[in-house]
């Protein structure tokens, strides 16, 4: 079975999906959404909070789709819970 991960758009989501063992792909929402809506939430706390701690797994990533989201994130340097991405009107494989 394909295993997809949906994790909190934050460093600690980005690092765990890098954790398990075998991940066919990262669920995000579209870039333009994802992007207007960290913008207009400002949830610093989501990015400040684990920063430290997945900071430098994630600057060393080698999945293409964990790293294209990584540097979105720190370009933004803020994240969205995954309930709220919930809400956007369309999921995609990361772009990587």
């Amino acid at each position: 079975m394909p295993v997809w991960a949906f994790y909190d758009f934050d460093p600690a989501g980005l690092g765990m999906v890098l954790r398990l063992p075998r991940v066919d792909r990262l669920i995000l929402p579209n870039l333009q959404w994802l992007q207007t809506q960290a913008c207009l939430r400002r949830r610093t706390d989501l990015y400040e909070d684990s920063l430290a701690q997945w900071g430098s797994t994630l600057n060393d990533a080698s999945r293409p789709d964990v790293a294209a989201a990584w540097r979105v994130m720190q370009s933004l340097r803020c994240g969205l819970p995954q309930e709220w991405m919930e809400l956007a009107p369309s999921m995609e494989h990361a772009w990587a």
